[in-house]
């Protein structure tokens, strides 16, 4: 089944996107089916663009993990990995932009891409990185063919409940920026091996759809999904309070390892 830029314009309209908004698009566009178009990644990106218009700012994640294991990283070179063609192809536009993490970096193109990005702090979900900073902005979550699972903002909830499948690692190695290199020292909050945490989001998914706060709309064979941050950030605190491990789909198997340390 196709779509072309049209269809994509209609189902930003019916999930309640904004002209002028800041998104943020976590992507899988291959359950969408083929759209119609000659270079289908740029394409979509430049229709969303289209959409959000000059005052609106498109954010993808482009983590890459590759500095975790002693790897350079170049912020202007490195590619992100594993996020999917979109991330990539925004990233590689020439008015984008990159935020600092070399591991949780985010890209943006659009009216406030400097702001979200200009932002360095040891973790990426810090208060002053650039998470925290899209969620001040109340961002929209666009969920472009992925499921709930992609949702790379809940990590932001996780750190700051301070999970306790999570820990905070430290990271340095060779970092380039606009070809001068150094060696910089960063922190990620990982998940805990020997637990093993298995991140299950779709009791999150349901809750915010049951109160209204989610929307969801068909495009081609799958569909978007959006969300604003202040209500999955809200949302995911309060049931992260209740039980700390309510997001893990081996939950149990999770408490069992805690409670015998």
């Amino acid at each position: 089944k196709k779509y072309d830029a049209n269809d994509i314009y209609a189902a930003l309209e019916y999930a309640g996107v904004e002209n002028s908004e800041t998104v943020m698009m976590d992507s899988s566009p291959i359950t969408l089916g083929r759209f119609n178009g000659a270079d289908a990644a740029r394409e979509i990106i430049s229709a969303i663009k289209d959409f959000l218009g000059e005052k609106g700012t498109l954010v993808v994640p482009a983590f890459n993990f590759d500095f975790c294991k002693g790897k350079p990283f170049d912020r202007q070179k490195t590619p992100s990995k594993n996020m999917g063609v979109l991330s990539e192809t925004l990233r590689l536009l020439p008015d984008s932009k990159r935020s600092f993490h070399p591991m949780q970096s985010v890209a943006a193109n659009g009216n406030l891409a400097d702001d979200i990005c200009q932002r360095d702090t040891p973790s990426a979900f810090a208060v002053g990185g650039s998470f925290d900073r899209l969620l001040e902005l109340n961002a929209k979550l666009l969920l472009f063919g992925a499921n709930f699972n992609a949702a790379s903002f809940f990590h932001y909830a996780e750190e700051k409940l301070q999970v306790p499948y999570r820990f905070f690692k430290t990271f340095s190695g060779e970092y380039i920026d606009s070809r001068v290199a150094e060696t910089r020292v960063y922190q990620m909050y990982v998940r805990d091996l020997d637990l093993n945490p298995q991140l299950d989001l779709r009791n999150l998914e349901k809750r915010l759809e049951n109160v209204g706060k989610l929307r969801r709309v068909k495009l081609g064979m799958g569909e978007i999904i959006t969300c604003d941050f202040s209500d999955i950030f809200k949302t995911a605190c309060e049931m992260l309070e209740e039980d700390a491990l309510i997001f893990l789909k081996n939950r149990d198997e999770v408490a069992e390892k805690l409670t015998r340390r």
